[in-house]
């Protein structure tokens, strides 16, 4: 599954076991459903009695009220992750997601609780370009380094959506999986029509379909993950990494029109693709016989480039591909 690598600097790192905190048992969850956590379930909780928690709590689910069941998944996604059994949780995860309810906005009407103030917006846009460049550091700093930073600006301005959207992105990448699910669920449930919102629902998918034991629900997963990486390029033509997994999660069936779609993309969007990721594409698209549509995506590289070997190297494949074709 070497393909799948690219996915591990996007948003969720895979090498080591879920992080949790040393402070009090699953307190951001009280915040989400305080009534849950009485004296007996904090005790199971406490002794690690997590089976029996989840019984305790799937119960407690089914006789919810609709308004109250998003929240109360997460705090099983939550038992389920520290329980070790990761594609569970994500699975109650997206599931608590989905059943929040949906702001019913005309189209291009924009909530008044979603415009961000000035000091939000100054403070989005530079995190956001720190997150999306890590690439160009060592990711794991930049992540952590922003966490800082952001961790204190939602305390005293929990209201800062976008900010909190980015928080959760630094401690998905760094497995911090309890602060992740509240924080993203807290921001999801004021927008879920935004770019990272797009962004993070694809990259959850992702883990799934890499665990999906089927065909059929491979081919669920892989739906979602064009789904919602498309609309996440809709909102910020300019991240880099989801024009890859585009490609990466095309079926061999639609890899013919994605590649010619991305990279039409990319020219029209004027994104500068990393020196190292050119051959990626320019192969992906020799491999699928488009090598006008990569003539002309080189050629926008080119642009940004004053000279590259890559470059030209890569123009030399398209010539010796057609050659060797002709």
């Amino acid at each position: 599954m070497r393909k799948f690598n690219i996915v591990l600097t996007t948003l969720l790192l895979y090498a080591q076991a879920p992080i949790f905190a040393d402070c009090a048992p699953f307190s951001l969850m009280q915040e989400l459903a305080p009534t849950v956590f009485d004296s007996s379930f904090q005790k199971k909780l406490q002794e690690r009695e997590y089976s029996t928690a989840k019984e305790d709590l799937l119960q407690k689910i089914e006789s919810a009220k609709e308004t109250e069941k998003a929240s109360l998944k997460v705090v099983l996604a939550t038992l389920y992750m520290r329980d070790q059994k990761e594609e569970e949780a994500f699975e109650i995860y997206l599931e608590a997601l989905s059943a929040i309810p949906r702001k019913s906005l005309q189209e291009g009407e924009v909530s008044k609780d979603l415009k961000m103030s000035q000091d939000e917006y100054t403070l989005y846009n530079k995190s956001l370009v720190q997150y999306l460049e890590q690439s160009k550091g060592p990711p794991l700093e930049v992540v952590k380094e922003l966490e800082k930073t952001l961790t204190p600006v939602i305390k005293t301005h929990p209201e800062y959506v976008q900010v909190r959207f980015l928080l959760a992105a630094t401690q998905a990448n760094q497995r911090q999986y309890e602060e992740f699910f509240y924080h993203f669920f807290c921001a999801f449930r004021q927008n879920q029509e935004c770019f990272l919102a797009y962004k993070t629902l694809g990259i959850l998918n992702i883990k799934l379909f890499e665990r999906a034991r089927d065909e059929e629900s491979k081919s669920a997963r892989r739906a979602e993950v064009q789904k919602f990486l498309q609309l996440a390029i809709k909102e910020n033509a300019h991240d880099v990494a989801l024009y890859k997994l585009l490609v990466v999660f095309a079926t061999p069936e639609s890899k013919k029109e994605v590649v010619t779609q991305v990279l039409e993309l990319i020219v029209q969007n004027d994104v500068q693709i990393p020196r190292s990721d050119i051959p990626f594409y320019v192969n992906e698209a020799c491999l699928v016989d488009k090598k006008e549509v990569a003539k002309s995506f080189l050629n926008k590289q080119a642009t940004y480039y004053q000279y590259s070997r890559i470059i030209e190297d890569m123009r030399k494949v398209i010539t010796d591909d057609k050659d060797g074709n002709s």
